[in-house]
């Protein structure tokens, strides 16, 4: 990928856009459960309930209280915004990698050992948990969002044609 077209650029900030807002909830949870808003912080969790099992043992807490996904899902999360900010800065230096699917693949074999380590003696950890969860979601930014910016621009040529016959 060279450049991004007006489109192009319209649509990866609204998806940067999403994808804070997303890792945001995340911690704006337990923000509210410190801050004493219980209702407003319980329906933050129930949003995340059916993409995280949310269990206490295997999350990060601020101020005291848990955050909104578990470690592991908190690392994919702020691996894939932290690669959205990214891929902004390596498009203005045009130097976007062309990762292969051996990389992704890789990066999810890492996530599975830590996973399994889990129901060994070695275990695993909270930070693992996150470090492993970190790759992958840095790592699946690369394939997604190539494909949502292109199909925003097949979609707005779409419409282009589609007006020129009225």
């Amino acid at each position: 990928m060279k450049s991004l077209t007006q489109t192009q650029r319209k649509i990866y900030f609204v998806f940067l856009s999403a994808v804070a807002l997303w890792c945001g909830l995340i911690i704006l949870a337990p923000l509210l459960a410190w801050r004493g808003h219980s209702f407003s912080s319980g329906i933050n969790y129930l949003i995340f309930s059916p993409v995280c099992h949310q269990m206490a043992s295997r999350s990060f807490f601020v101020f005291g209280h848990q955050m909104a996904v578990c470690s592991r899902c908190t690392g994919i999360y702020f691996g894939f915004f932290a690669s959205t900010l990214l891929f902004f800065v390596l498009i203005k230096m045009k130097k976007v990698p062309d990762l292969s699917y051996r990389v992704l693949f890789l990066a999810v074999i890492a996530l599975a050992i830590d996973f399994a380590a889990g129901f060994t003696v070695v275990g695993n950890t909270k930070v693992s948990r996150f470090f492993t969860g970190f790759i992958v979601g840095a790592i699946a930014l690369f394939f997604v969002l190539p494909g949502v910016l292109e199909l925003g621009n097949s979609l707005r040529k779409k419409n282009r044609n589609d007006s020129n016959w009225r």
